[in-house]
């Protein structure tokens, strides 16, 4: 059941992630937004190694995706290998926003 969940969600999920992981940058290089001064080691760290994650996790899935287009699973073992990073995705999405709304502040504007 948990698994058909996550699969409904996964194109939400992704399409999110990607997002996510092509704005960052740019938000960080345009000024928009930068890290927390108050703990700023620590929202360094947290971020870079979330967003790591995040697009090993996002690159995981896509070949997952591709690989199952070539060679379709045909055992329980291999679904639930399948499956297993799956069921991780959403979770680690979930800390990356976390991190990036507690760990990254706008940028203040001076008028």
């Amino acid at each position: 059941m948990i698994t058909v969940v996550a699969l409904l969600f996964l194109p939400i999920i992704l399409t999110m992630s990607l997002y996510r992981l092509y704005q960052l940058p740019r938000d960080i290089l345009g000024r928009k937004k930068w890290f927390n001064p108050d703990h700023r080691v620590i929202a360094m760290l947290a971020s870079g190694t979330t967003y790591i994650e995040l697009g090993f996790y996002t690159v995981s899935i896509l070949a997952g995706l591709f690989g199952a287009l070539k060679h379709v699973p045909k055992t329980f073992d291999e679904i639930i290998a399948a499956g297993s990073v799956l069921m991780v995705y959403p979770f680690i999405y979930l800390i990356y926003e976390w991190v990036y709304h507690y760990m990254l502040d706008p940028r203040p504007t001076n008028h």
